[in-house]
């Protein structure tokens, strides 16, 4: 029997399953994580990803509600019968003095920006994970000098042995 489904943020499996799914997006387009990271010059291919997204949930019926944010309101709205929350991450920054700081911005936060916020000759990336590891190859093409930090002992142990 197909259920009503909430979506928010971009997954497929529902609606292959057969059920009426609606995904509510709050940017104006679909690919969240994805299209950040297409945004840096030695990630292209991840657009190609989102515009696969966007031709997958088309071809499944997915009623693709852009720039509608996920708020009570619209979830009592559609009045789902499940909700499937398939957003990204969110930055999770050090607990340390000037955190807070103007100039200081999360990597999803810098690529929201479009890389742009930064007017320094030395920028810190503190993460070493992929993530982090792109950013800092892209403010290197800017001509600043990048200093990596990251608390674990590896750099983006995620990405495997070399």
């Amino acid at each position: 029997m197909a259920a009503t489904v909430l979506l928010v943020g971009v997954n497929l499996s529902a609606a292959a399953r057969g059920h009426q799914v609606t995904l509510l997006e709050a940017a104006p387009i679909v690919g969240g994580q994805f299209r950040l990271a297409a945004s840096l010059p030695t990630r292209p291919e991840f657009g190609r990803l989102t515009d696969w997204y966007r031709s997958q949930l088309a071809r499944a019926g997915v009623d693709v509600r852009l720039s509608t944010p996920a708020d009570p309101a619209a979830v009592a709205a559609i009045a789902p019968e499940t909700v499937i929350v398939a957003a990204g991450g969110i930055d999770a920054l050090p607990a340390v003095p000037g955190i807070d700081l103007p100039r200081v911005a999360g990597v999803r936060a810098w690529l929201s920006q479009n890389g742009s916020g930064h007017d320094s000759a030395t920028v810190t990336v503190w993460v070493a994970d992929r993530a982090g590891l792109a950013v800092g190859d892209a403010l290197a093409g800017t001509g600043a000098r990048v200093l990596l930090i990251g608390a674990q002992q590896e750099i983006a142990p995620e990405a495997g042995p070399p």
